[in-house]
């Protein structure tokens, strides 16, 4: 049995998914790794502080898994509607000024 939550496991998996190999000698794969970690982090730091993944809710693996699932999902949503009320402004401010 692993040690620690499984919250910690599901995004420290994640990290080694996404993040990149930080053991890279090239210095400019390594900056792309690090510029990909860095928007990685900002994610799960926006997550643990305003959707309560610091502690979770339910006990189990698999709640505990739909847990950090839908509140991905939630973030995501969130971003994407973030992203189209800026498309939808900057298509308006060019329509007036055209």
């Amino acid at each position: 049995m692993r040690k620690g939550s499984f919250t910690t496991w599901v995004l420290s998996r994640f990290k080694r998914r996404w993040g990149g190999n930080l053991n890279v000698t090239d210095p400019e794969k390594r900056r792309e790794v690090l510029g990909r970690r860095k928007r990685i982090e900002a994610k799960f730091g926006q997550v643990k502080k305003h959707h309560q993944m610091v502690r979770t809710r339910y006990r189990g693996r698999w709640r505990v898994a739909i847990q950090v699932l839908m509140t991905f999902i939630v973030a995501n949503l969130k971003r994407m509607i973030e992203l189209l009320q800026r498309k939808e402004n900057c298509i308006g401010l060019a329509v007036s000024s055209g």
